[in-house]
């Protein structure tokens, strides 16, 4: 399966998602951002790392199985990251190591003809 270190990649990037959306549950988290955030605001972000982390271990259960409709999940899924971890970046200058995997999957699923622009 030559979609082996995009799986794992998609996998690992999921479970840090969900850490960081329990992370955003604790009090600690607020000291750790480099703007500080409305409760509101925590809840999105909570909710979006939630999702985006779920949604990256199914495109990877996915693809892990040959399925087809994990590359359109995978596809969403990365997009989707890249767009929230550029407004995430206007909060915590460390979001910009969140474009790593997904634009990584995104090159790699148009290298070998998987993705079509």
């Amino acid at each position: 399966m030559k979609e082996k270190p995009l799986i794992w990649a998609n996998t690992l990037n999921g479970l840090f998602r969900l850490y960081f959306a329990y992370l955003g549950t604790t009090p600690a988290i607020k000291e750790f951002l480099t703007v500080p955030v409305t409760d509101g605001t925590m809840t999105i972000i909570n909710i979006m790392f939630l999702l985006l982390g779920l949604g990256g271990i199914v495109a990877s259960i996915g693809l892990m199985r040959g399925y087809e409709w994990a590359l359109k999940v995978l596809i969403l899924v990365s997009v989707t990251t890249i767009l929230f971890d550029v407004w995430g970046y206007t909060i915590q200058s460390s979001a910009a190591l969140g474009f790593i995997v997904p634009i990584m999957s995104l090159f790699m699923l148009y290298r070998s003809g998987r993705l079509h622009l």
